[in-house]
């Protein structure tokens, strides 16, 4: 049997009900066209890379399945029909991954620190605009009135 990993990602504007009828219909259809349902986990709401249809945050779900030959063009198809579904992607295994050790992954926000010489760093060598020194006041000029 062929092992499949498809990871998708559910509109935000949907309440727990919408993802969970969202995630049944994708099982429904994933049942039709030939594949076994192994593995769904839920991811939750992250960050998107880069926005689609306007959204910033969308609801991750990951689900792994088997079969001997499934439709994918027609799981394909049943995805870009779901209006709920923001974007999708399906690839090949040689093998499922030890699903009780699974973990979702870390937010990537909170893996993100300042770097180091980045951008955002100030190793003093260079004072932050408000941070200048004051400059002496200008030199008084001596304006002399003719007549």
């Amino acid at each position: 049997m062929k092992k499949y990993e498809c990871l998708y990602i559910v509109n935000i504007n949907f309440d727990s009900e919408g993802i969970s009828a969202v995630v049944a219909r994708v099982e429904e259809v994933l049942k039709n066209v030939g594949g076994e349902l192994a593995n769904t986990q839920h991811w939750g709401k992250r960050k998107l890379a880069y926005a689609i249809d306007k959204e910033r945050y969308g609801n991750y779900v990951l689900m792994h399945f088997k079969g001997e030959n499934p439709d994918i063009s027609e799981l394909a198809r049943e995805f870009e029909i779901e209006s709920g579904v923001l974007h999708y992607m399906t690839i090949r295994l040689d093998e499922f991954p030890d699903f009780e050790t699974l973990s979702v992954p870390q937010a990537f926000e909170a893996d993100r620190g300042r770097r180091p010489g980045g951008r955002d760093s100030r190793d003093g060598s260079r004072p932050r605009r408000y941070e200048k020194e004051e400059a002496p006041a200008p030199a008084e000029k001596n304006f002399r009135r003719s007549s």
